[in-house]
């Protein structure tokens, strides 16, 4: 059966001192709205802090605390995997399902080797580069901003782990609250 997760994936930060800084600004918003509770647990999967359901966590998914299409709070605080895992330090957003073919460049579409995006990742989590030169229009881009379905390198993501659909609203104010723009990602561990 497996796990799913949904990322939230904030396209601009690549220093990890800023990505703590706008995690912890996140945290403290959804905390005070009781989407998270305000503590860490290890109900998520993969490193980094991890924070349980709160009791209004169906407010991210456009509903309210008692129509979740995987059950009520109580009944969703008790799985094992339901947490919020914030990554704040460079590292690499994975689906495990998925089929890792080209990545399209994002200053003009033309695919690129998946081999290449990982030896750039390998260097992003590493901090030697920040960026990926596409070999057809010559842009460098940072390493966020390449968008692949199935692997995203980062330094600031929220992972919601076996949430319902975050709903376009919520994805659209954690942007307006970083600042920066964003994007989503659905993956299964």
């Amino acid at each position: 059966m497996g796990n799913w997760n949904e990322a939230i994936i904030d396209e601009a930060v690549t220093t990890e001192g800023q990505a703590r800084e706008l995690a912890a600004v996140i945290v403290a918003w959804l905390a005070e709205e009781q989407i998270i509770e305000d503590r860490q647990c290890d109900c998520c999967l993969g490193d980094g802090a991890c924070y349980p359901p709160g009791r209004r966590f169906m407010q991210a998914c456009g509903g309210s605390e008692n129509d979740a299409s995987n059950g009520n709070y109580a009944g969703f605080s008790r799985d094992a995997v339901n947490g919020m895992r914030v990554v704040a330090s460079r590292w690499a957003i994975v689906n495990m399902q998925g089929g890792f073919g080209p990545v399209p460049c994002p200053a003009c579409a033309a695919p690129m080797p998946i081999d290449d995006l990982y030896a750039a990742g390998n260097l992003w989590i590493e901090q030697v580069s920040d960026t990926m030169t596409c070999s057809n229009c010559e842009q460098a881009s940072i390493l966020p901003k390449w968008p692949h379905p199935d692997i995203r390198f980062v330094a600031l993501a929220f992972e919601f782990w076996n949430w319902s659909p975050l709903s376009e609203e919520f994805v659209a104010e954690i942007g307006k609250r970083l600042g920066h723009s964003v994007t989503t990602m659905i993956g299964k561990a």
